[in-house]
């Protein structure tokens, strides 16, 4: 636990550094606007374009995905009324407080921390979450923003102004750098951006340090400790129960890339919001110093409970890698078909079981939407997934199954298993 402390005191210490220089009035609030203008315009687009130009899109894990935005989307939802109603806000400043509660503040703080502690899928999924959120969450938000202060939204002018917005344009760069195969790894333009990209962290926590500098009295109240617990507590608890329910994800390590983001601050970006709508920041402000400083234990927390239940569960392997391991192996186990021990060859489309050497039956498989692997038995639809450790196992389950049962199976590459058959 004290390792994983070290490894988030740099973001404690960057913010407090901002928040001592504001204080004693070194930088001030213009000077933090000059920051984020620079994150906003330069380096937070740099960063997303380098998401989407070198990151796999494909390995976005939609079933985790779907969960957190369905978690969003309730916790916005439940930020709005509980603000509108209960705290007597105006309309404008209940959907900034539904946004500040459903964004979390993950370019700034998340993905800088995940990148400590994690590798691979993990990144991936919160930079899925992070292009999502640019796209999708932003604009909703806008979308009811304008339609409070205009009534009516002449549709094309606000579309334009959506894709002008720097972070839309970047995921565009970056999606047009993909589709056209330009390679740009070790090159002028991958160092700069790489340059930018790490100026996101620091420079970004350093200008809230200076915010929350001249907003630090009276900074608790009941209307920013509630905010910051369904920010902290209640959203991770929603987006498990939704993982749960709707996508099978028992596991917190099934969606440990969303679950880093949920436990994730208040998102800075509601203050731009309150500057481009005559909102006062003041609370908002308040309860993204709260739910920052707080972020730091539930961190901590997740952090642990994550490496603890990968020290107890078994490795699951996802869409790629289940995919890879079809392509190479054979896979033996006895599957309940009354026909004892057979092995499993897996081709582009369809499986071959074998038997003593022979072919004793034959159908096909898919990868679902969700990236679930879906084994055809006639008119019997399987779900697999396969979890490797010193006892490898196949969770297999139908449709309507709640819980998949375990079959212990073996595998060798398939070259060596045709070379025994033969």
């Amino acid at each position: 636990m004290f390792q994983v402390f070290l490894g988030l005191t740099p973001f404690i210490g960057i913010t407090i550094i901002g928040y001592l220089l504001g204080y004693i009035k070194i930088f001030d609030l213009q000077k933090a606007k000059i920051f984020n203008l620079f994150l906003f315009y330069i380096a937070v687009p740099a960063l997303i374009i380098k998401l989407v130009a070198q990151n796999d899109i494909g390995e976005i894990d939609i079933s985790q995905i779907s969960s957190y935005f369905l978690m969003q989307l309730t916790s916005g939802i439940f930020a709005f009324l509980l603000t509108k109603n209960t705290f007597k806000r105006s309309i404008q400043e209940s959907i900034i407080w539904a946004l500040t509660v459903a964004l979390s503040n993950h370019v700034i703080l998340v993905l800088p921390i995940a990148e400590i502690f994690f590798t691979g899928s993990t990144l991936t999924q919160i930079s899925g979450i992070i292009l999502m959120d640019s796209v999708v969450l932003i604009s909703i938000i806008s979308f009811f923003l304008e339609l409070t202060v205009k009534k009516k939204i002449r549709l094309l002018q606000f579309l334009k102004n959506l894709i002008l917005n720097p972070m839309i344009l970047a995921i565009l760069i970056g999606l047009i750098i993909r589709t056209s195969n330009i390679n740009i790894n070790e090159t002028p333009f991958e160092y700069i951006l790489q340059r930018l990209a790490a100026c996101v962290m620091p420079v970004g926590l350093f200008a809230i340090g200076i915010i929350l500098s001249f907003y630090s009295e009276k900074v608790f109240n009941k209307l920013t400790i509630t905010i910051s617990i369904l920010k902290l507590i209640i959203s991770p608890m929603i987006l498990l129960i939704f993982g749960y329910t709707f996508f099978n994800l028992s596991n917190p390590i099934d969606i440990t890339g969303a679950l880093l983001v949920s436990v994730g601050p208040c998102g800075a970006t509601s203050i731009v919001m309150c500057s481009a709508y005559n909102v006062s920041p003041q609370n908002i402000i308040k309860a993204i110093f709260i739910s920052t400083i707080a972020s730091i234990f539930t961190f901590l927390f997740t952090i642990n409970l994550l490496d603890f239940l990968k020290s107890i569960s078994k490795k699951s392997l996802n869409k790629s890698q289940t995919a890879e391991f079809l392509n190479n192996y054979a896979i033996t186990l006895q599957d309940e078909r009354n026909q004892g021990e057979v092995t499993y060859i897996f081709d582009e489309k369809n499986y071959k079981r074998y038997k003593d050497g022979k072919v004793v039956s034959e159908d096909g498989w898919r990868f679902t939407n969700l990236g679930k692997l879906r084994v055809f038995s006639g008119d019997i639809k399987l779900t697999w997934k396969f979890k490797l450790d010193k006892q490898n196992v196949i969770v297999i389950k139908t449709k309507f199954q709640p819980i998949g049962k375990e079959y212990p199976f073996r595998y060798q590459l398939k070259e060596k298993f045709f070379e025994q058959i033969d």
